[in-house]
């Protein structure tokens, strides 16, 4: 009856037929609403890098929409997701040999460039392939962490943060505590001699475009 009364006064229909799909475009290539598409910001082609990224994403990750690991996967190609909480085993093509962890265990030791890493840590590095990233917060990590015990059987390692993120976007459990997307590029940086600054500085960009944009649409009342 409301369809019939709103026609007899002459309302079109077809323009909220039309107007829907414009209101809920998305971007391609981002998957982002077109008026917060980041594209602009990527660089032309996907970049590569020495090592492989491996992400053990939580589940819940995936559905938030200011997941950094979506900007890794169009910036970086050597680039491997796999999302759950308990696994059986390392990810595909990972071993205790091959790969080191980028997680603040007790047992990490800091990494500030490949070249003064301490000499057990030199020795992972010398046949690194992988270099694995728990995304998660920071509760659900340390679950992740705890849930998986091949992870304690690889090196740890853990970044010197003296910058606050660049990506606030999402509240961090503590003053130093970055994204996943900034550690990757912080861990790029000091372990990919060839490839790596090249890589950090392409990523950051992206989460400061972002960054940029949101405080631009925040200032306007968007």
């Amino acid at each position: 009856k409301f369809h019939r009364d709103m026609e007899e006064y002459g309302f079109d229909f077809a323009l909220l037929e039309d107007e829907e799909p414009t209101q809920r475009a998305k971007c391609a290539k981002c998957k982002k609403p077109l008026r917060v598409c980041y594209c602009s910001f990527l660089p032309p082609a996907l970049l590569p890098s020495s090592v492989r990224i491996v992400v053990m994403q939580h589940p819940k990750e995936r559905e938030q929409a200011h997941n950094t690991v979506e900007v890794l996967s169009n910036v970086i190609e050597n680039l491997t997701v796999t999302s759950g909480r308990r696994f059986k085993d390392f990810p595909q093509g990972c071993t205790a040999q091959n790969s080191i962890l980028v997680f603040p265990s007790r047992e990490a030791v800091t990494l500030v460039d490949c070249e003064t890493a301490p000499q057990e840590l030199q020795h992972a590095l010398s046949t690194l392939k992988n270099v694995i990233f728990i995304d998660a917060t920071w509760n659900f990590a340390l679950e992740i962490f705890h849930a998986n015990p091949f992870l304690h059987t690889i090196p740890a390692v853990k970044l010197e943060i003296n910058e606050c993120s660049t990506f606030f976007l999402r509240t961090p459990p503590a003053k130093f505590c970055v994204s996943t997307a900034e550690a990757c590029a912080l861990a790029l940086k000091a372990i990919d001699r060839q490839h790596g600054s090249v890589a950090h500085d392409a990523i950051m960009k992206v989460l400061q475009g972002i960054a940029d944009q949101h405080r631009a649409f925040s200032t306007n009342g968007q």
